[in-house]
């Protein structure tokens, strides 16, 4: 009897969900199912070690993600250290990045050197990249140019 009741509360739920009738917020993420942004002004090395959305202000001098499902957008990094996984970074010029993590996507303007271990990144750059270390599988580099490629795995695309 526990069982009907209960599938029967689920169904109604998502049907009036469904309908438009109600609004569900669930946690970490605002009315229009976007994720909340926490915005940081940087002027020290910054730490990020819990998943969400973040907004860097100003020009931070260390940024190291240790947690998986993070979104950052800032200005001038310029050191990043990624050692997450699912991370997406959006930053208008950094010297260095670091990726000890998998599926992760960042996209640099102006970016110097990128070193990856883990697999399946993406690194993006207008500018020219002046150097690359890959150590891990299936990465993929884009950049308006790469001076020196040093690719220790498989499957790498450079372009």
């Amino acid at each position: 009897m526990r069982r009907i009741i209960a599938s029967t509360s689920v169904a109604v739920l998502a049907a009036v969900t469904l309908a438009g009738c109600i609004t569900i917020q669930l946690p970490g993420g605002n009315s229009n199912g976007q994720p909340n942004t926490t915005t940081i002004t940087c002027d020290a090395k910054e730490t990020i070690t819990e998943p969400g959305s973040y907004q860097l202000d100003g020009r931070c001098p260390s940024v190291m993600v240790k947690a998986n499902d993070v979104t950052i957008d800032s200005g001038d990094v310029v050191s990043l250290e990624i050692t997450g996984d699912r991370v997406t970074v959006r930053a208008l010029t950094t010297t260095t990045v670091v990726i000890a993590g998998n599926s992760n996507a960042v996209n640099i303007d102006t970016l110097s050197d990128a070193q990856v271990t883990g697999d399946r990144n993406s690194v993006t750059s207008v500018g020219t990249l002046d150097r690359i270390v890959v150590n891990g599988n299936d990465n993929k580099f884009v950049a308006g140019g790469i001076d020196a490629v040093f690719d220790n795995g498989e499957r790498t695309q450079i372009g």
